[in-house]
């Protein structure tokens, strides 16, 4: 399976689509802010930041070379804490590089939108670990995660420009984009 899309292309793509859903956090943000506590507003501002770090420098957060270690070492000192015959085991139980992240932005977002970050997230760190790993068979499966990174960026800079349509317009916009899906 080839990929049509550079290294290049897809940090702009997984860039773009980083600030685009936190326009898309910070346009839901705005809506309930008054009913979060003074806690909540600080702890989503601190998320709106991270996620603005995240946009970006993606590579700073899912790259093979940046997180790998960390990632063993949190797998390795669980199972030597727990006592597990599998180390295997512990790298679906401590957080991965998507998890972390996620967890971090949390607060900006609620319900579909969290969801939606979290699979652009995994999106992200699949490309990113497929194409580099020593199997033939991860790196096969690089372009496909490439081309998913592509489409929801394109996806979610149309929600952007359906979120900052004049409201009159709005429900007219968003009903020509369900429409087209």
């Amino acid at each position: 399976m080839s990929c049509r899309y550079t290294e290049k292309d897809i940090y702009v793509a997984a860039g773009s689509g980083f600030a685009n859903l936190k326009k898309l956090a910070r346009a839901d943000l705005k809506k309930r802010w008054k009913t979060l506590t003074r806690e909540q507003k600080f702890a989503a501002g601190r998320a709106l930041v991270f996620m603005d770090d995240v946009a970006a420098e993606p590579a700073k957060y899912f790259s093979r070379a940046n997180t790998q270690d960390a990632w063993c070492f949190r797998a390795e000192y669980f199972a030597g804490h727990k006592n597990l015959d599998d180390i295997a085991d512990a790298y679906y139980i401590v957080e991965d590089p998507q998890g972390i992240v996620s967890n971090k932005a949390a607060a900006a977002m609620q319900g579909e939108l969290g969801h939606e970050f979290y699979r652009f997230c995994n999106a992200v760190q699949h490309w990113e670990y497929d194409r580099t790993s020593n199997k033939d068979i991860y790196r096969a499966t690089a372009p496909k995660f490439a081309n998913e990174i592509v489409e929801m960026s394109k996806r979610y800079q149309e929600l952007v420009a359906i979120s900052q349509t004049n409201p009159l317009l709005r429900p007219i916009k968003q009903l020509l984009h369900n429409f087209q899906r």
